[in-house]
């Protein structure tokens, strides 16, 4: 038995995981300044389709997420009107949900999209999905969690609800930014 406690161990330890790591953003300004010059393309966008792709490379099956954006306005390097098609192949890729999006993205070799989940990439319907330092909200102690008579849940509701319009007012402002840079 101990014997395969020991092989397990090896075995187990020869494996790896990978993981994003996104640090968070804590200037706003910065952030958008280095976004715009490392993307190849910067644009707001529809998502018309997402999907799944099961592919198969040297290390097995895969599934790829697929998804297609028409362009609405672009900033950098696309063309209104254009339909652009990318993945996400790794934990960091950022993947669209329905909606309206402002993307900053970089092209594969194959011409498909990609950005980071950690960069600025980011819905219209839910732009607090970021990681920018300021738009963070403190979880629930245990007591508040389990006493439903306190007013924790209320101020939380406030808190979360100022910072999504937070994010808004700052997506506004950045879509005003962009269309200076063209």
């Amino acid at each position: 038995m101990i014997r395969l406690y020991i092989i397990l161990i090896f075995l187990t330890s020869q494996l790896s995981a990978e993981a994003c790591d996104c640090s968070g953003i804590r200037n706003l300004n910065n952030a958008r300044e280095t976004a715009f010059k490392e993307a190849d393309l910067v644009f707001v966008a529809e998502v018309v389709s997402i999907g799944e792709n099961y592919d198969y490379s040297s290390e097995g099956w895969f599934n790829n997420k697929i998804f297609e954006v028409k362009v609405k306005e672009s900033f950098k390097g696309a063309k209104v009107g254009d339909l652009l098609k990318g993945n996400a192949l790794t934990s960091c890729s950022g993947f669209p949900d329905k909606g309206i999006w402002l993307i900053y993205a970089n092209l594969d070799a194959n011409g498909m999209i990609a950005f980071s989940t950690c960069g600025l990439s980011r819905s219209f319907q839910k732009p607090q999905h970021i990681f920018f330092k300021g738009y963070t909200s403190r979880p629930p102690t245990k007591e508040e969690s389990e006493n439903p008579k306190l007013n924790f849940y209320i101020d939380w509701s406030i808190e979360l609800a100022t910072i999504q319009l937070q994010a808004a007012k700052d997506l506004k402002e950045e879509i005003y930014w962009l269309r200076t840079k063209k």
